[in-house]
């Protein structure tokens, strides 16, 4: 019995503990980003898109992990995700880009980086477009 309570003491030890990074995009959203060894695991945030034809932004909620929906690339200290989704049966059908750009400070205890969003609402010629890019900042 205490050889098993050493072994998974030892265990919690050598598992690496979250780093959760907070912040604000440039339109004011949080952003919340969990990293684990340095590399991204999951953020939540809200990705913005200015649609000219009606002068308004719109955002949505993206918060992706690694690996669901999407892979995260990660080379050194910068990191790129991209997600794309299609929503056929909302009303009025949409698409949804999204494209994240950062990089963490050398210390891991910051980052900074851009959110481009698009989206496409309706078809054809009824549809909307509306596209934008943020930048954000976390520490």
């Amino acid at each position: 019995m205490c050889a098993a309570a050493v072994f998974i003491a030892t265990r919690d030890e050598d598992e690496p503990k979250p780093v959760v990074l907070s912040g604000r995009t440039e339109r004011g959203h949080p952003i919340e980003l969990v990293l684990y060894d340095g590399k991204l695991h999951s953020f939540a945030t809200r990705a913005s898109a200015l649609c000219p034809e009606r002068e308004v932004w719109h955002s949505w909620e993206w918060h992706p992990s690694d690996g669901n929906p999407v892979r995260f690339r990660q080379d050194g200290r910068r990191i790129y995700v991209r997600e794309r989704a299609e929503f056929p049966d909302a009303e009025p059908p949409a698409v949804l880009a999204n494209a994240m750009r950062a990089e963490l400070a050398k210390d891991g205890d910051s980052i900074r980086g851009t959110i481009a969003a698009r989206g496409i609402w309706g078809v054809g010629h009824d549809s909307v477009f509306c596209a934008g890019r943020v930048s954000f900042g976390a520490g």
